[in-house]
């Protein structure tokens, strides 16, 4: 099985980790606040599979907004700090959720988190988070949640710039009573269900798919592969 991690494009960038030379695929992210310079956004590789993160939601924040800075980018992404903001971006088209899991006043609800899921919306847990002694409580107690409330389901891993193997993240989601295969699926097959829903809605609609050329984004060579029965045309 193809298995997938997020290196996210900042200056302390992974060269060589463990994670890097083992798996094949990547998700190079980069990080964005509303209220910055849009065109200081550095362009996304064409043939990466690229995602932006943008951070400072606010109660006024519109998809307009979110959509055109996430545009050029394979995945959108957005951070949000509590249920209310949860609430108000459940129903737009983007494809993951960064909890602010170091918050102590996130105060998740059943009801929001299932909005979330319904939109095949995956959540992102950030490792790092766990590794700060002035985050690692609060980091347990909103992954405890997260992981009641979603019924352990779409679940992406994060490390950022850190460097964690596959055995320290299964040990460390033990302590939520996790399997081992279970904490697997956060690194492997749900970032891969994640990727193929977001390469499907963005180049398959009502079942044609355009003719494949030879140098195509690897987001659309995935839609390829998982749509092969059907119909194509140019």
């Amino acid at each position: 099985m193809e298995k997938y991690i997020e290196i996210f494009r900042k200056e302390e960038k992974i060269e060589n980790t463990k994670w890097k030379e083992e798996w094949k695929n990547f998700i190079e992210t980069s990080r964005f606040s509303l209220g910055g310079r849009a065109e200081a956004l550095e362009a996304p590789h064409s043939n990466s599979i690229t995602k932006i993160c943008i951070a400072n939601i606010t109660p006024k924040t519109t998809p307009k907004e979110i959509y055109t800075i996430g545009g050029k980018y394979s995945l959108i992404e957005v951070f949000i700090e509590n249920n209310e903001l949860l609430e108000r971006c459940a129903g737009w088209k983007i494809n993951s959720v960064l909890l602010d899991l170091a918050s102590n006043s996130l105060g998740l609800r059943k009801g929001t988190i299932s909005k979330v899921t319904n939109q095949q919306m995956y959540f992102t847990i950030d490792m790092s988070l766990y590794y700060k002694p002035n985050t690692k409580r609060a980091w347990i107690s909103n992954v405890r949640d997260l992981l009641r409330l979603t019924n352990k389901k779409h679940i992406t891993i994060s490390a950022g710039a850190m460097d964690i193997t596959e055995e320290e993240i299964v040990e460390v989601f033990k302590q939520f009573g996790i399997k081992r295969k279970t904490a697997l699926s956060f690194l492997t097959e749900n970032p891969k269900q994640m990727l193929i829903r977001a390469s499907v809605k963005r180049y398959v609609y009502n079942g044609i798919f355009v003719q494949m050329q030879e140098q195509e984004p690897k987001l659309k060579k995935m839609a390829y592969k998982s749509t092969k029965p059907l119909s194509y045309t140019k």
